[in-house]
């Protein structure tokens, strides 16, 4: 009969085979809560929690009365892992107009010997010279010597590493007039160009000691050769193409010699150094927009100031029983992929990939009584 009469599906009817306790206090709901998530389980996640809750007891809004308090959980905060880690929308690099603007330089290191590696943002000329110990006075001796071939760039971006953020280099930079720009630290994608170098060098390395059985020295000159001889997806050229303006080692300039005057010659190469650039120029842009949006991302990370956080540590790698997290206060706004914060008295900025991802459901901070965030877990009239 009253299946017959409610068959419109305004109201849903369960078949109920076991008893359980239906709780209304609040302080009691969370007690049940805290004795499954910490005793029975060992900290598991709210799915988990809900589901074996929920075989014994029942009170309304469960689900979000369980999310508030796990979510609360230090414990949780500091060890678990982020599932769901942020993922900030890509910045734009600044465009480059012409070779030898900007300059990524690193240290690589294989089979024992160490290199500094160098290369252009706008041409991707590769460079590795071979320096003793990793130290400032071998980068600096580096340095001078690739700008006895190259000449002096306009910026030099490089890590956080000792040997390059230290007064030494920059009283060098400051001499030879060049702006020096220093990656944040633990942040790969700003140096994603170098390191990209990096992963080929080995892979160019292990093929040429497979094949020619030849010396370290000989293997790295030989990859660097072959690499600013191969052709760029983005430019269509290879990197001592876009340097030197012409495709053709014969005859550079393709043009006949004895009915021109050799001023008109450098005027009309200079004209076409000047749109081939800004073809280059214009293609390396598109490609970093088509890849941003390819990427995807959010633009809008909700950090205010003042919100207290929980970032990675550094030694999450080597001590894999140690704290993932620790805990963080936001000490201004986001700039370009990047947060202010004041962790352990010392204000510093990480990127906002390496910060745990806000939950939506929290304990009130300010409710001495520790109530859901989003209201009362019972409905009381």
């Amino acid at each position: 009969m009253v299946i017959r009469l409610f068959k419109g599906g305004s109201i849903q009817f369960y078949e109920c085979t076991e008893r359980i306790v239906f709780i209304d206090d609040e302080n009691e709901q969370k007690a049940v809560i805290l004795k499954f998530h910490l005793g029975k389980t060992c900290h598991r996640g709210i799915q988990e929690t809900f589901t074996r809750i929920r075989r014994h007891f029942f009170w309304n809004n469960m689900k979000e009365t369980i999310s508030a308090v796990i979510n609360s959980c230090e414990v949780c905060k500091h060890m678990k892992y982020d599932r769901k880690p942020l993922k900030p929308y890509l910045q734009l690099t600044q465009k480059q107009h012409a070779p030898f603007q900007e300059l990524f330089i690193d240290i690589f290191s294989i089979e024992g010997k160490t290199y500094l590696t160098l290369v252009y943002a706008f041409s991707k000329l590769r460079q590795a010279i071979e320096i003793t110990i990793k130290g400032t006075p071998d980068v600096i001796r580096a340095l001078i010597k690739y700008f006895s071939f190259y000449g002096i760039p306009k910026k030099i971006s490089c890590d956080s590493g000792t040997e390059f953020n230290n007064d030494l280099l920059k009283e060098m930079m400051s001499l030879y007039k060049i702006q020096i720009h220093i990656d944040t630290p633990r942040n790969p994608n700003s140096m994603g160009i170098v390191k990209r170098f990096h992963s080929t060098l080995i892979e160019i390395y292990r093929l040429t000691k497979y094949e020619q059985q030849c010396t370290d020295a000989a293997s790295i000159i030989s990859l660097i050769m072959a690499y600013n001889n191969a052709i760029y997806t983005v430019t269509t050229l290879t990197p001592f193409e876009v340097v030197f303006g012409h495709v053709d080692s014969e005859n550079a300039f393709n043009i006949d010699f004895e009915k021109r005057y050799l001023q008109k010659l450098i005027k009309d190469h200079a004209k076409r150094i000047k749109v081939l650039y800004k073809i280059i120029s214009d293609k390396m842009l598109t490609f970093k927009e088509n890849s941003r949006e390819k990427r995807g991302g959010e633009s809008d990370v909700p950090l205010p100031e003042g919100k207290t956080i929980f970032t990675k540590l550094i030694n999450t790698r080597r001590s894999k029983y140690k704290p993932c997290f620790e805990k963080a206060i936001v000490t201004g706004k986001p700039e370009r992929n990047t947060i202010p914060i004041k962790i352990r008295c010392k204000h510093k900025k990480v990127p906002i990939k390496n910060i745990k991802r806000p939950p939506k459901v929290v304990l009130s901070d300010h409710d001495d009584t520790h109530e859901p965030q989003l209201g009362p877990s019972t409905s009381k009239g």
